[in-house]
């Protein structure tokens, strides 16, 4: 977390505060200004394990979503591979 921009708090919506406690951090690339920078979020759990949700981030993991990274190029060159095209 040393190398992040800088470090926002989150809580769940409708709880207090005072009634939550840090859980854990979790760092998210994002782009600004056209620039990549690393922010440190830190997530808090309230009552219930109701947990705060970072805008814009996927639950716990965003393992699997590379393709809507990569270049449509190459989509389209796996699809005729594998038959899938204008299907």
């Amino acid at each position: 977390m040393k190398l992040a921009a800088r470090t926002v708090d989150v809580f769940p919506e409708d709880v207090d505060k005072s009634e939550c406690q840090l859980s854990h951090t979790r760092p998210v690339w994002r782009l600004e200004d056209g620039r990549a920078v690393l922010i440190a979020y830190n997530i808090y759990r309230g009552p219930n394990d109701r947990y705060g949700i970072i805008p814009g981030v996927l639950g716990r993991s965003e393992f699997g979503c590379t393709a809507n990274a990569e270049d449509p190029r190459e989509n389209s060159k796996i699809q005729e591979e594998t038959g899938q095209r204008d299907q």
